[in-house]
């Protein structure tokens, strides 16, 4: 999703809502019936608010005081949930073509009228908005671009879109091979990637800024939420709690942001990890909880159209203090759910094949 990863004290950054359908299902291992993950849905409409809380400040409608300095690891929460859910819903017999169209359905139709209102809009991110650009854009390739201009423009928020273009192109060929290794040879690999392009991101130096929008850099956070889906679709049930999980999840990106932002994306990768896996083993037990509730799994659902929306309102209406915040909250709440029924789901029934 944007630029809430674009622009950290250590240089530019955005999110992604995109990776997990309406709600996170799978069989369990008996097959006996589908289940829903609620919290996980619920977590994306936290992941999307702290992203528009980060552009609060970045977009100068309301200082915040440092409260949302870490918001741009939304971006990795997102990446990392993409993975997990993803391969939550994988069966071996789906056929690539039809993942990619599913894949498709979800995100390209709402990029595509995003990208119509951002050519519309009077402002934008970058104020770059080229033929050559705009291709890119539409085909969801501009963070393969070296040039900021370009990753960012139009919708600037859609980088991160462009990385789940990547991700998804590999995920067919990502998945079958996790499966295929002990669950120890898979935390080796995912800790030799994750910990590869992990490196890339803190050792950056002046080419930071190029890295943190590039996918192939960004892939180690989306391996290792494939690999935490198949080790709970294996059995793995760590007893984790929620009330420790969510705070952790909260305060340690905060705390790293002041103290050395270059590690933020590392560190939301750890307590991600651990968030999602408290969050799965929570709903796998069917324990009730208040992120199972109605109006936050609606919110989960609503947290794409959110990300696509609110970067747009920010930059073109005259919104400024908290008043100002507000309102952006609540123009964007709107839009989204209009984005949302008007565009995402139809889109989806339209597009995506009935048979599974």
């Amino acid at each position: 999703m944007g630029r809430a990863e674009r622009r950290s004290p250590t240089g530019r950054r955005g999110l992604s809502t995109s990776g997990s359908d309406t709600s996170a299902r799978t069989t369990d291992q008996a097959g006996a019936r589908a289940r829903d993950l609620p919290r996980l849905t619920s977590l994306r409409a936290f992941a999307a608010l702290a992203v528009f809380g980060f552009h609060l400040e970045q977009d100068h409608v309301w200082s915040t005081g440092g409260l949302f300095a870490a918001g741009f690891s939304g971006v990795a929460f997102f990446f990392v949930l993409s993975g997990f859910v993803l391969t939550w819903t994988w069966r071996p017999g789906t056929g690539t073509g039809r993942f990619y169209q599913r894949r498709f359905a979800r995100v390209w139709p709402s990029h595509a009228v995003m990208l119509i209102a951002s050519i519309a809009a009077p402002v934008v991110a970058t104020q770059h908005r080229g033929v050559i650009s705009g291709l890119l854009n539409l085909l969801l390739l501009q963070s393969w671009s070296t040039d900021p201009a370009t990753a960012f423009g139009y919708n600037g928020v859609s980088w991160s879109l462009s990385c789940e273009a990547f991700f998804y192109a590999c995920f067919p060929l990502i998945v079958s091979a996790l499966a295929r290794l002990t669950p120890g040879q898979r935390w080796l690999a995912t800790a030799v990637i994750s910990g590869t392009t992990g490196l890339l991101l803190i050792a950056g130096g002046t080419h930071r800024g190029l890295l943190e929008h590039a996918p192939p850099v960004r892939l180690g956070e989306f391996v290792l939420g494939c690999t935490l889906a198949l080790s709970v679709r294996d059995g793995w049930r760590p007893r984790v709690p929620m009330l420790v999980a969510a705070p952790l999840a909260i305060l340690v990106p905060a705390l790293v942001a002041q103290a050395q932002p270059t590690l933020v994306t590392a560190a939301t990768e750890v307590t991600t990890a651990v968030l999602l896996l408290a969050a799965a083993t929570a709903d796998l037990d069917q324990r009730a909880g208040w992120l199972c509730s109605r109006p936050l799994v609606y919110a989960g659902q609503v947290s794409f159209a959110f990300y696509l929306v609110h970067e747009l309102v920010m930059l073109n209406l005259d919104l400024t203090g908290a008043t100002g915040a507000a309102l952006a909250l609540l123009i964007t709440s709107v839009l989204a759910i209009a984005l949302h029924h008007a565009v995402e789901r139809p889109a989806q029934r339209a597009l995506t094949p009935t048979s599974s």
